[in-house]
């Protein structure tokens, strides 16, 4: 699976907003606002890899959105910053990846990213494009594909309701809070206390830097 190599901001140069909805039992109606740079690419890269991992070209929707949550938590953890750029949320069912579970849901239409990668969501399952294949992975560096790795050995034999399940345990997850059948956000800060990471006040500071930097070579790319 290492066939990964980073692709410098490829899925940020996106110059179009885009609608979506999330839904994550229970039903909303109303959307969370995006990230202005949240990568769909990248994103959907990150369900497919856990959707090969799984041992076919699918996956449940509720597994593959605990694993993105995990996957990010873990960067957070190891490098003070997410894999992917988007809110994060308390539901019912653990904590999600708010825009990532939006796309899945179908609020987004992400040509060139999210859906040539993923077929729509299917009730409980999300499947890959009939085309794309493990070499299509690209948007992750070394470091991140050994990540994800760790991710699967740890999680990948939960089926999805343990799996979730296991989210919910204070000792596991303990920036989930139950919100009483709605949602509640998880704040960025909160999950680098939880994990421990050193200085977390410091490593947001970094992540806002980061983000200015991010937003001035997309708005150049716009331009040009």
């Amino acid at each position: 699976m290492r066939v990964a190599l980073s692709r410098i901001r490829a899925g940020f140069m996106i110059c179009s907003s885009l609608s979506f909805r999330v839904m994550d039992m229970p039903v909303r109606n109303t959307p969370f606002d995006q990230d202005e740079l949240y990568n769909p690419r990248k994103a959907a890269q990150l369900i497919a890899y856990f959707a090969l991992r799984e041992g076919g070209r699918a996956i449940e929707v509720l597994k593959a959105v605990k694993l993105a949550y995990l996957a990010d938590r873990e960067s957070l953890r190891r490098w003070g910053t997410p894999i992917l750029h988007e809110p994060r949320a308390s539901l019912p069912l653990g904590p999600v990846n708010r825009t990532t579970l939006d796309y899945i849901d179908g609020k987004h239409v992400d040509p060139s990213g999210w859906n040539s990668t993923l077929l729509p969501r299917e009730k409980k399952v999300i499947r890959l494009q009939p085309t794309f294949v493990a070499e299509d992975i690209d948007e992750f560096s070394d470091g991140e594909v050994d990540l994800l790795n760790d991710v699967w050995r740890k999680f990948g034999s939960y089926k999805s309701f343990p799996l979730a399940i296991w989210t919910h345990k204070a000792s596991n997850v303990p920036e989930w809070k139950d919100p009483n059948g709605s949602s509640k956000p998880i704040e960025l800060i909160d999950i680098l206390r939880a994990v421990g990471f050193p200085n977390p006040d410091a490593a947001i500071e970094r992540i806002e830097e980061q983000r200015v930097i991010e937003r001035t070579f997309r708005n150049l790319e716009c331009q040009g």
